[in-house]
């Protein structure tokens, strides 16, 4: 159980936002990754392997909302058009459609939040690397 007395860290907790009513904290240290519903969480990036840029990543079961709060973001996507860029800049996001393969790669230090449905997520490595 959280402290309800104070402001719940987000660098310990994502948020479960069940497909339901409620929202319920989890602990990155339990490593409970609920199967339904969507997971909001907080990302700081201060080197280029907090993103890890050698790896992509799809969502399967949703589309991936990323919002970069600080900082400056490149974020690569895969879709049936190829491959583009967009920048992301302070105050500014992007919606991931569910099947999209898409990496992150840092330009300066950041603060990202992102809504997920981590449901069926994979990864594979960066074919160039």
């Amino acid at each position: 159980m959280t402290d309800t007395n104070s402001g719940l860290d987000l660098s310990r907790f994502h948020l479960h936002l069940e497909d339901g009513p409620r929202i319920r904290p989890v602990s990155l240290a339990s490593g409970d990754r609920p199967a339904e519903g969507r997971t909001l969480a907080v990302f700081p990036a201060e080197r280029p392997e907090d993103v890890h840029p050698d790896s992509w990543e799809m969502h399967p079961g949703g589309d991936e909302l990323l919002i970069l709060c600080s900082g400056r973001l490149e974020l690569d996507l895969e879709d049936a058009d190829g491959m583009r860029t967009v920048e992301l800049a302070p105050r500014t996001g992007q919606v991931v459609p569910a099947g999209s393969w898409h990496r992150l790669r840092l330009r300066e230090p950041s603060v990202l939040l992102a809504i997920t449905h981590r449901s069926g997520t994979q990864r594979r490595k960066d074919r160039e690397a």
